[in-house]
């Protein structure tokens, strides 16, 4: 067998006196009906499901953040960046919502209510990939 079957192996066994210390009984039990069975396995299969779901979730986040570029650090009172249809992305002060092909922020307490990467004392850019209508993006909390 290669290493993987090998590793595998080893977590049925591992999974196997991890289920006798819990439970106290093995799968040789006799007390479960065959329904009962078929409901572990469903119960066991939809908790599966929500496990890929996440994990498949985290991965896209993962991915996401490592192609965006946002530098929160160099605007600290940004809450929200965003891509325009010309492809500019901004920071904002507040949520914006999108008027025509770009996105507007409304807070009267800035101009315009938001700031772009040539505002920047350095040659600071944003980056934010894929469509700009899905391209809002939060600052995440403790950055």
């Amino acid at each position: 067998m290669s290493r993987i079957e090998d590793a595998i192996c080893q977590m049925i066994q591992d999974r196997a006196a991890a289920g006798l210390a819990k439970y106290g009984v093995t799968l040789e039990r006799d007390d479960l009906s065959l329904e009962d069975w078929l409901t572990h396995a469903i119960e066991e299969s939809l908790d599966r499901i929500l496990y890929l779901y996440r994990a498949r979730e985290k991965l896209r986040e993962t991915a996401r953040a490592e192609s965006e570029s946002i530098p929160w650090a160099n605007a600290p009172e940004a809450t929200h960046a965003a891509k325009d249809a010309d492809g500019i992305s901004m920071l904002y002060n507040c949520e914006p919502h999108i008027d025509g092909d770009q996105w507007v922020g409304d807070d009267a307490t800035a101009p315009f209510g938001r700031w772009s990467s040539y505002q920047f004392d350095d040659d600071t850019e944003i980056h934010i990939p894929g469509d700009w209508r899905a391209s809002l993006r939060k600052r995440p909390e403790g950055v």
